[in-house]
């Protein structure tokens, strides 16, 4: 809605203890590239995330 374009986004789909809307998730799946999904426990950022944040950003499209 504000024209913020993120480079990665890291989402849960959980928003004040509640699911997202629909609309917002229809919002950011219009984003284009390469999605992956892990699981993890609230509260936490396990190696398998950390991992993956840093496989997403290694692997940016420098200029985009």
């Amino acid at each position: 809605k504000n024209g913020i374009k993120p480079t990665i986004c890291i989402v849960d789909y959980i928003l004040e203890r509640k699911e997202y809307s629909l609309e917002m998730k229809e919002k950011i799946k219009e984003y284009c590239g390469k999605h992956i999904k892990i699981k993890n426990p609230p509260g936490a950022i396990t190696d398998e995330l950390w991992n993956g944040i840093g496989f997403c950003y290694k692997n940016l499209k420098r200029g985009d």
